[in-house]
């Protein structure tokens, strides 16, 4: 299914909760089929941008009533139920809040309260919308490739290719049409998490969403996040660093650089790292005297696996690793999110291209180093 900006559900949840506030939000909901007493459980987006318990009420005759906090900001809300999986999602904008929870798709609720929940319903009948085509076209393909049908196979490819770009442009015109909200911010999210535009496109529409949502905790994450990421965008100087190598020697990027480097991001529990390596492998006997260098920053957080896949991968080139797993520091300045990740730069250390893997890698190394 589409992945949305429902990814924030899955940061970590504490359970505790909020004493009395003076000013309240009241938050009235129908859940029809659940018992008396069942814990309904509120949270909210904190400055930290993690998700704090707001309170916890009980529900009483198939109703959630509870009074919320007023909030300076609009802020993201979710709501769980207790033994029911998912979270139904709201904005508290100081309105009071009228709410149908449905218990066997909590993220389909209708919750109604003001402009920018509207917003948020409209958006997440967007992405619906999209799944559900996305999903119709995955049963056409595969359809067609179990028949063998390669040109339909081919036609279907390049239509959910087509709806995808399609939704992107509606992603960045609600993004635009709607920059005083929160909701905008969210599907910004969503376009830079999942990467379908680039990190300097995001930047644009950042910068054109009202202060005061760039001020949200979720704004200054995706702010902070961005800045990272455009340290490391096509033409710009790839950041410096160094680490220990097996040996426990520091080997810095620029002891490794030659008239092209490859920094791979790489780890041996790893399987598409492993399976890649033969052909960086092929690669780099092919054009290392003609000034093509690699050096690896490992993932890895067991010395000796980390050496044995060099080992066995036979990966005759510059590695080093602080063998920390996702702590990874040079992995956190470059953004790495996730892995098998590339950045080739020139020989002054400028990024010329990210991300190339197979075929593509080869043809840039051979483009530039020359074709022998």
């Amino acid at each position: 299914m589409y992945k949305t900006i429902l990814a924030l559900l899955t940061v970590s949840l504490f359970t505790a909760c909020q004493g009395e506030n003076d000013n309240k939000v009241a938050f009235n909901a129908e859940i029809k089929g659940v018992e008396d007493d069942t814990e309904a459980i509120f949270y909210s987006t904190s400055e930290k941008n993690s998700l704090d318990p707001v309170d916890t009420v009980a529900v009483k005759n198939e109703m959630i009533k509870v009074n919320l906090p007023q909030v300076d900001e609009q802020k993201l809300y979710l709501l769980k139920v207790d033994g029911i999986r998912g979270n139904a999602v709201f904005i508290n904008e100081n309105k009071k809040i009228d709410a149908t929870i449905y218990k066997d798709s909590l993220r389909s609720s209708d919750i109604r309260s003001g402009r920018n929940n509207e917003l948020l319903q409209e958006y997440l009948g967007m992405v619906q919308n999209m799944s559900d085509k996305m999903k119709s076209m995955q049963g056409e393909y595969r359809s067609a490739s179990m028949n063998q049908n390669k040109e339909k196979a081919k036609k279907i490819r390049e239509s959910q290719d087509k709806v995808n770009k399609e939704f992107i442009k509606e992603q960045k015109a609600f993004i635009r049409d709607h920059s005083s909200s929160l909701v905008a911010l969210m599907v910004l999210s969503d376009l830079y998490q999942q990467k379908r535009i680039p990190s300097k496109e995001s930047k644009e529409l950042y910068k054109n969403l009202a202060p005061e949502i760039q001020d949200t905790p979720i704004g200054k994450q995706i702010n902070e996040s961005l800045e990272k990421a455009s340290r490391t965008d096509v033409g710009e100087v790839a950041p410096g660093f160094s680490a220990p190598n097996p040996d426990g020697e520091k080997v810095s990027l620029k002891d490794a650089m030659g008239e092209i480097t490859l920094i791979d991001f790489w780890a041996s529990w790893c399987k598409p790292c492993r399976i890649e390596n033969p052909n960086v492998v092929k690669l780099y006997n092919e054009y290392h005297d003609d000034g093509f260098n690699i050096i690896g920053v490992s993932l890895d957080k067991s010395k000796s696996k980390w050496v044995k896949a060099i080992k066995e991968d036979q990966l005759e080139w510059h590695h080093i690793s602080n063998l920390k797993y996702w702590k990874e520091p040079i992995a956190q300045k470059y953004g790495v999110r996730s892995i098998p990740k590339t950045f080739l730069i020139d020989e002054e250390g400028k990024i010329i291209a990210k991300n190339l893997r197979g075929n593509e890698l080869r043809d840039k190394v051979a483009e530039i180093l020359g074709d022998s």
